[in-house]
């Protein structure tokens, strides 16, 4: 019994004395982390260069700045900390804001370059002039862009053909003519449509032939003639049959000899003389 009674006193002194460790050990981290000062004087960020991911939750691969969610509290977050990971404290906005709601798709505030403020407009943040409130001005005389910020949903550049220039314009890209920063003419594709509506039953363009081209008629993709946009004359596969339907008891065609022909005759598939139909 007083054995038991001896090893739960030190029990009791000793749990204390752990505490102790653990609280000055988690001071001492929370006093060096502290001392490396305010984050507008910390080098670093938390998006790397090249196609690694952005280090969340600790402390940035490179810098002295940090990138979880207690760096608000010690004062050290990287400048791009809530752009890359959601935490601390929103980038300022600027005197900018038309008064929008940030959309879901774009609530992701970008990195703004030296001399550009952030704002939300049209219902996304935006990088812009705070002189002004505008995107600010591509320096190229010949870009034909209108000033508004790219879209996340619009964000890929097209191909332009070797006429055309890109620009963004109303939020997206877009191949331009150069002379006149406006978008090239829609081709037209299907010049001999009527204009309906494609079908659902018949929205599968077929293979046409080389001297025909696709349209949309009567609500159906067809190979038509381009010079009078009517479908070709059908072929008569048969040019020997005699009009009868084919009666179920023999539609299986026959496999004809060579100089034969294939014919439906008194309801029955035979082989023919093309020259006599016999």
């Amino acid at each position: 019994m007083a054995l038991r009674k001896f090893a739960l006193f030190a029990t009791l002194l000793v749990l204390p004395l752990a505490a102790c460790d653990d609280a000055a050990s988690s001071s001492e981290d929370e006093a060096g982390r502290g001392s490396v000062g305010k984050a507008d004087q910390l080098e670093g960020s938390c998006a790397p260069a090249g196609d690694e991911a952005p280090t969340c939750g600790g402390p940035a691969a490179v810098g002295e700045c940090w990138c979880d969610s207690e760096c608000a509290d010690f004062g050290d977050c990287c400048t791009d900390a809530y752009a890359a990971c959601g935490v601390g404290p929103m980038p300022e906005l600027a005197d900018c804001d038309d008064g929008s709601a940030v959309h879901p798709l774009c609530d992701t505030p970008p990195v703004c370059e030296d001399g550009t403020s952030l704002a939300v407009q049209g219902g996304c943040f935006a990088c812009v002039d705070p002189e002004t409130c505008e995107a600010p001005a591509d320096p190229d005389p010949t870009d034909c862009g209108d000033g508004s910020s790219l879209h996340p949903l619009c964000d890929v550049p097209p191909l332009c053909a070797e006429t055309e220039m890109l620009a963004v314009q109303n939020g997206c890209f877009a191949c331009v003519d150069p002379s006149t920063c406006e978008p090239p003419p829609p081709a037209d594709d299907f010049p001999c449509d009527d204009g309906t509506a494609v079908h659902p039953l018949c929205d599968t363009p077929p293979a046409c032939a080389g001297t025909e081209v696709l349209a949309v008629q009567n609500g159906c993709f067809a190979c038509v003639d381009p010079s009078t946009c009517e479908p070709p004359p059908p072929v008569d596969d048969f040019p020997c049959d005699d009009g009868t339907a084919v009666h179920p008891l023999c539609d299986t065609p026959p496999a004809c000899a060579g100089g034969q022909t294939l014919a439906v005759q008194n309801g029955c598939f035979a082989c023919v003389d093309p020259a006599t139909c016999e």
